[in-house]
Parts: C-alpha cells; sequence; structure tokens
C-alpha cells in the first residue's frame, strides 16, 4: 500500500511510460508520507482516450491509499505527482482514494 495506476493513452513509448512509472514512483518517495518498499505503481494503456473532444494526450493518475492522511498531506501528494510527471503538452490529471482498512486486504 499505496497503489498508484497511471492511466494513458496509446500514443506514449514504452520509453515514456517507463519515465512516468519512475517519476510517480519517486514523488511518492519523496511525499515522506510511505515506506518506499510499500509503494506499488503501475501503468494501464487505453488504446481510445479522448480529451475535452480531441485525441490530446492525458495521463490520469490515481493513487489508491489507506484513509488516515490529511487534506494537505493528500493535496500536497497530488502536487508532487502531477508536477513530476508533466511533459511536452500532455494533459494531466491527478486523483487521490481512500480506501476503508475494513475492505482492503
Amino acid at each position: 500500500m499505496p497503489h498508484c495506476v497511471i492511466s494513458h493513452c496509446a500514443d506514449l513509448s514504452a520509453e515514456q511510460t517507463k519515465a512516468l512509472v519512475s517519476k510517480a514512483h519517486q514523488a511518492m518517495v519523496e511525499s515522506e508520507l510511505f515506506k518506499e518498499k510499500a509503494i506499488k505503481v503501475r501503468s494501464l494503456v487505453f488504446n481510445q482516450m479522448l480529451t475535452g473532444g480531441s485525441n490530446q494526450a492525458h495521463v490520469h493518475i490515481e493513487v489508491k491509499l489507506l484513509a488516515g492522511r490529511t487534506q494537505l498531506q493528500k493535496q500536497h501528494l497530488a502536487t508532487l505527482l502531477k508536477k513530476a510527471c508533466q511533459y511536452n503538452a500532455v494533459d494531466i490529471s491527478v486523483e487521490i482514494v481512500d480506501l476503508a482498512k475494513a475492505y482492503y486486504n
């Protein structure tokens, strides 16, 4: 825990995807909210994606973590991730999702 899922368009190369995963991992480490060994980052490719009705490249980063972080901590994490993963004219969004401990195994 936590899980960071990077959803992106198929237009990104393998090198760009690898860089995104690495940068997201490093941003999560820099947040100092998690032990590095606990951080899980992966990417999911979408073959079809529209952003505002156009084919503009888009990256959506979703972080799922156990509830208990403050709003400020989650905002800081979202800012770090967005800044670390920003490149070219790619639209990036970040979503932080609290998971209830009772439902996570």
